[in-house]
C-alpha cells in the first residue's frame, strides 16, 4: 500500500489541476466534528448492506411473512442500533415486529432464545416508514461479540411495496409465512428463500473506543460476487478480522457499500441491472457519508464503467474527474479516501486491447497521481505475476473478472491498516 505521503504526480496529467487543489486545501478537521450517521458519539457501523433498488414482483409488498435476515457483523459493542429501509418503497412501510437476536449456529435461522430482543423506535414496537426514508431504531441493550452473526426479524401486516432491498447478499436469508414469528427461536417455520437482504441497510454498536467506520465502496467485488455462499469471504470482511486484530483504541467498524453492477458515470438500473442502486456520486453521501461514524472510505470504484455496456467517452477522463469529486467531497465532511487500483479481467468477454490501456490508465493515475489519502494495490495484490492483464487461476472465481475467497483476502491484505 502507497501512503499519500511522498507520492508524486507523476504521469497524470489528466484533471492534475484539480488534483493538486484538492491535495492542497484539505486537512483533518479538528475535534467537535459531529458524528455522521445521526447517532451519539460512540456508535460505529459493524455491518452495511445499502439498498440497491425496489425488488421485482413486491408492489404490495411482502404482508404476513415474517422475514429473517441472517447479517455477518465484524466489530462487537455494548449495544446494537439498526437503520431500516422504506427507500424505494411507493407507500409507508409499517413494521408491525422487528427483532433482534444472536445466530444459533453458522447458516441457520434458529436463534439464540436468551439473545432475542424486540426492537423499539422512540419507545414503540411498531413503526411507519415514509416513503424514500430510513430510520434508526432505538438502542438495543445486546451485547454484541466480535465477528458474530445476527438474525434481524421484519414482520409486516399492510401493502407496502416495493420492498426496498439489497440483491446480492452471499447469504441465504429466511421468510415463514402467516402468523408473526419475528420472536421465535426455532428454525423449524423459516425457509431458505433467497439470498437478498430486506428493510434492513446497517447495524450500528456501542463502541466508545472504536476508531470509526471504515466504508468498501465499489461493485460487484466488494458486494463479495465469487465468494463463498455463507461464508464471509468478501475483501470487506477479511479487513474487518484484520482490524479486530488491533489495539482496542485503533480497532474499527467496516461498512459495506459495495452494490454490484454500480457504476460512477452511467445509471445501471436503466440497463437491465435491477437494484444496482444510483450512480456513486449520487449515493455517496447515503451510503458513506451518512453511515455511523464514517471516518475512512475506501474507494473500489471504475471497473464496471470500463467492461459494462454502455460505455461513455473518453472513460478514463471522466472516472479521473468523478475520482476528484469523491475525495472533495469526502474531504469536506473530514473522511479520508483510500483508492484503489482495478483488477484485471483478460479473457473476460469484454476486455480488449482498448479496455486494457484505458484500465492502465487509470490505475496509473491512482497510483501516482497523489489525489488520495493513500493507496491499495488490488490489481498488483491479484494478477498473474506471469501476465498481470490476467487474474491469478489460484484467486480467479471462474469468470475472469471476480475473485475467490483467496484472492479477496489478498486484497484486503494490500491494505494498510495504519492509513485507515
Amino acid at each position: 500500500m502507497i501512503s499519500r505521503r511522498g507520492v508524486l504526480a507523476a504521469g497524470a496529467a489528466v484533471a492534475a489541476g484539480a488534483v493538486a487543489a484538492s491535495c492542497a486545501r484539505w486537512e483533518p478537521a479538528a475535534s467537535g466534528v459531529s458524528q455522521p450517521g445521526g447517532l451519539p458519539d460512540g456508535w460505529v457501523g459493524t455491518w452495511g448492506a445499502p439498498a440497491g433498488g425496489g425488488e421485482p414482483n413486491t408492489e404490495r409488498g411482502l404482508p404476513y411473512k415474517s422475514i429473517r435476515n441472517l447479517l455477518h457483523t465484524n466489530i462487537g459493542g455494548q449495544a446494537v442500533r439498526l437503520r431500516m429501509s422504506n427507500l424505494y418503497g411507493a407507500e409507508p412501510l409499517e413494521l408491525r415486529h422487528v427483532t433482534i437476536a444472536l445466530s444459533a449456529e453458522p447458516n441457520t435461522p434458529a436463534a439464540r432464545p436468551e439473545t432475542m430482543r424486540d426492537v423499539t423506535f422512540s419507545g414503540q414496537r411498531t413503526v411507519v416508514v415514509p416513503p424514500g426514508t430510513e430510520v434508526w431504531s432505538d438502542r438495543v441493550d445486546l451485547a454484541l461479540p466480535d465477528d458474530a452473526d445476527i438474525l434481524v426479524t421484519t414482520y409486516s401486516t399492510g401493502a407496502s411495496g416495493p420492498v426496498s432491498y439489497h440483491p446480492m447478499a452471499v447469504q441465504f436469508n429466511y421468510m415463514a409465512h402467516g402468523a408473526d414469528l419475528a420472536a421465535e427461536p426455532s428454525a423449524e417455520r423459516f425457509v431458505a428463500e433467497n439470498s437478498f437482504w430486506r428493510y434492513v441497510t446497517e447495524v450500528a454498536v456501542l463502541a466508545p473506543e472504536a476508531a470509526g467506520t471504515a466504508v468498501a465502496f465499489g461493485g460487484s467485488s466488494t458486494d463479495g460476487s465469487g465468494s463463498t455462499m455463507g461464508g464471509n469471504g468478501r475483501w470487506p470482511d477479511y479487513l474487518g478480522r484484520r482490524l479486530l486484530e488491533l489495539p482496542p483504541d485503533r480497532r474499527m467498524g467496516v461498512y459495506n457499500a459495495g452494490v454490484s453492477a454500480n457504476r460512477l458515470l452511467v445509471d445501471s438500473n436503466q440497463y437491465g441491472h435491477e437494484g444496482a442502486g444510483k450512480v456513486a456520486l449520487d449515493r455517496l453521501d447515503r451510503d458513506v457519508l451518512d453511515r455511523a461514524a464514517a471516518r475512512t472510505l475506501i474507494m473500489a470504484h471504475g471497473i464496471n464503467d470500463l467492461q459494462q455496456p454502455p460505455k461513455v467517452p473518453n472513460t478514463p477522463e471522466r472516472l479521473i474527474e468523478q475520482f476528484t469529486k469523491i475525495v472533495d467531497r469526502c474531504h469536506a465532511r473530514n473522511v479520508r479516501v483510500v483508492g484503489t487500483t482495478l483488477t484485471p479481467f483478460k479473457f473476460w468477454p469484454s476486455h480488449n486491447p482498448e479496455t486494457e490501456r484505458e484500465r492502465q490508465k487509470v490505475n496509473e493515475f491512482v497510483r501516482t497521481s497523489g489525489l488520495f489519502d493513500a493507496v491499495a494495490d488490488f490489481a498488483a495484490a491479484v494478477a498473474d505475476p506471469n501476465d498481470p492483464e490476467l487474474l491469478r487461476a489460484d484467486y480467479d472465481f471462474g469468470d475472469y473478472l471476480h475473485c475467490n475467497d483467496a484472492g479477496y483476502e489478498a486484497m484486503a491484505n494490500s491494505i494498510d491498516l495504519s492509513t485507515l
